[in-house]
């Protein structure tokens, strides 16, 4: 096995825990439907989510021409990938046993914390400095 398979297959089970994490709060969200107050903002925040999982786990196939993967590189990797996991484990709320689930106001209250591990995952990304 190479060096790309090994940080390949590391990163996809992060991005995996992720998704399963966040589908599995959907999930629960649907069950509870009639106790749930919809929020379009939370609902686009969880697209977001969705789709900032597949887009990087697809763009771990750029990484597969580096040749030398140092520790620095594979732990940047590694802590990018965790920052996706933890804007899925915070956009995506846990419903309770009863009583109403009003998504409008976990989206306002949870906004500040799902948005902070956004902005260094986008700039990552989006930066131009890159050790890739």
């Amino acid at each position: 096995m190479s060096a790309f398979e090994h940080v390949t297959a590391l990163l996809s089970f992060v991005y995996a825990l992720a998704l399963t994490h966040l589908l599995a709060r959907i999930a629960e969200l649907i069950v509870a439907r009639e106790r749930v107050k919809f929020s379009g903002l939370l609902a686009l925040g969880m697209v977001n989510a969705v789709l900032m999982v597949f887009v990087n786990w697809l763009s771990l196939w750029d990484l597969r021409s580096v040749t030398n993967w140092d520790l620095a590189s594979i732990a940047i990797q590694f802590l990018f990938a965790v920052s996706v996991y933890v804007i899925c484990a915070l956009v995506g709320p846990k419903a309770p046993d009863d009583g109403t689930i009003d998504l409008e106001d976990f989206f306002w209250r949870q906004r500040p914390f799902f948005t902070a591990p956004s902005s260094p995952a986008c700039f990552w990304r989006c930066s131009p400095i890159s050790i890739f």
